[in-house]
């Protein structure tokens, strides 16, 4: 994986052991698929003003974020679920906007790795 910095340069290669040749690749592609639902379903119950919705919506990409190596975005995750349980509706459009760019981000590094992969 590329030095990005919040990546965890070991991570997918731990998978590809854990799971045989391959399995790196499809968890980046269920990570690819599964984070924008859900950054889409936070920002919907955020529109409607629902912390449980929206709790339940970042919480899953926590594990998501870590299993994939990147940390940086779990903290932000954990950080917007913990604001959403507190009902913090002054800044939580702003968190979960820095979340779902941080979330491209990996992304972009994550299909890039794919790719590489094969």
């Amino acid at each position: 994986m590329t030095d990005t910095p919040g990546m965890d340069r070991t991570a997918l290669d731990r998978l590809d052991r854990l799971g045989g040749p391959g399995f790196a690749s499809r968890i980046i592609g269920i990570f690819l698929t599964e984070v924008p639902r859900r950054l889409d379903a936070a920002g919907e119950a955020l529109a409607a003003r629902d912390a449980d919705v929206l709790a339940n919506a970042v919480h899953s990409l926590i594990s998501s974020a870590g299993n994939v190596g990147a940390p940086t975005l779990a903290d932000l995750a954990r950080a917007v679920e913990a604001e959403a349980e507190a009902a913090r509706w002054d800044i939580l459009p702003a968190r979960l906007e820095e979340l779902r760019r941080t979330a491209d981000a990996v992304g972009r590094v994550l299909e890039r790795e794919r790719e590489r992969r094969g």
